[in-house]
């Protein structure tokens, strides 16, 4: 018969230093990737506002070629009236009567958020007009311009989008942005 040797009662745990290095090693991770994660969050919020806002004025201007009636982009609270401020949300209607105000007959086509919270968005536009307007054949008569976006106080994010009198869009490349925030 075979001695048994006498065991060791090891308990498993976590020591106190232990414990301090992995809360550690934690706050400077976390440290870390908070900032990155913001930037993260603020240049994707960036890039899906601006393609937003390319998709509805191509949906405008299609909307025009495909009825052959001008279509008008602009900002409004109640959905009836263009206001100046492109903050608000931005509906598009058909234009039958061509006075560049929706009337009960003109079906209203999209209304739609693009910026939230601390965003801004400005449109600044040839003969200074506070809406965008497509004709039947697509284009815009001479009413180019350009939209400004702008994040809040960080200047870091912020976009352009052009549309040329031909009525196309395209959003500016970093190094040729005019500042505007």
């Amino acid at each position: 018969m075979k001695e048994s040797c006498p065991t060791l009662n090891k308990q498993k745990g976590l020591t106190l230093i232990d414990l301090m290095i992995s809360v550690s090693i934690f706050l400077i991770i976390v440290t870390i990737a908070i900032p990155a994660f913001n930037s993260l969050l603020k240049r994707n919020l960036q890039r899906e506002s601006t393609q937003s806002l390319i998709h509805l004025i191509n949906f405008t201007r299609l909307q025009a070629v495909e009825t052959g009636v001008e279509a008008v982009m602009c900002p409004s609270a109640d959905t009836i009236e263009c206001e100046s401020d492109w903050n608000l949300p931005i509906m598009v209607f058909n234009d039958s009567d061509g006075d560049r105000a929706r009337s009960e007959s003109e079906p209203l086509l999209k209304h739609l958020t693009i910026v939230n919270g601390r965003e801004t968005l400005s449109w600044s536009s040839f003969r200074d007009r506070d809406y965008l307007h497509f004709n039947e054949e697509g284009t815009t008569d001479y009413q180019n311009g350009t939209f400004y976006y702008c994040n809040g106080d960080d200047t870091e994010y912020k976009a352009q989008v052009i549309v040329s009198k031909a009525g196309r869009a395209r959003v500016v490349s970093n190094r040729h942005l005019r500042d505007r925030c």
